[in-house]
């Protein structure tokens, strides 16, 4: 079975990680370390083709609502302590085909490239049926679409981008949703204050503003 989201990837190769929990045995087994060598993307790659060969697997996902202070300590979000991972990563190589999941329209696109930490190149749909979040799709590249074309389920908008255009992170694909009411708030902005990462203090906020999309990584044709 395919994703929709995906359409490259068999769902029965996948396992779930939680990037958190693996970076802190990783800091165990390695010593006390002042400087986060996570940070790098050949070392979070590293771990990840750790964690998946032990399960067997030849992508992976997951990441909703983690905290992932250890993995990202030495990072901007250490200014706010906002370390909750608002989507879900799905860990697959460069290159890897991304299809829209649901008939949607583009409504933005924005790419920080390089910059550290960053989204690359990140689209956000609005889907057709109003009664689905929005979708934000992080650290891809080769973008077949633009700002207000309209797109029908499986057709492919662009592709898994590679360090260091991804926003200098491992190669993943980011899926956040956005709740409707929100997203309107975030047009006033042209969404230039979205982040995929919120505060621990507001959790239960988020969960509501940012619902769970494993639909989107499960969800099969």
């Amino acid at each position: 079975m395919t994703s929709k989201l995906l359409p490259d990837l068999d769902i029965s190769q996948a396992c779930r990680v939680n990037l958190n929990d693996a970076a802190r045995d990783w800091y165990y087994t390695q010593g006390c370390q002042e400087h986060n060598a996570l940070l790098a993307p050949t070392h979070t790659q590293a771990l990840i083709d750790s964690l998946q060969a032990r399960n067997g697997a030849t992508w992976s996902y997951g990441g909703y609502l983690e905290d992932r202070s250890s993995l990202l300590r030495g990072s901007y979000l250490d200014a706010t302590g906002g370390y909750i991972h608002l989507g879900i990563d799905i860990n697959v190589p460069p290159g890897v085909r991304v299809a829209a999941p649901f008939n949607a329209t583009i409504v933005n696109m924005f790419n920080d490239g390089d910059e550290p930490q960053g989204w690359g190149l990140r689209l956000i749909l609005r889907p057709a049926d109003t009664s689905l979040p929005y979708l934000v799709l992080g650290h891809v590249a080769g973008a077949a679409v633009k700002v207000g074309d309209y797109v029908t389920a499986g057709e492919e908008i662009a592709r898994i981008a590679a360090p260091p255009f991804n926003g200098n992170w491992f190669p993943h694909l980011h899926i956040q949703q956005i709740a409707s009411d929100v997203a309107r708030i975030y047009e006033h902005d042209n969404y230039d204050t979205l982040d995929g990462y919120g505060h621990p203090s507001e959790l239960e906020k988020l969960r509501g503003n940012y619902p769970d999309p494993s639909w989107l990584v499960t969800g099969t044709t």
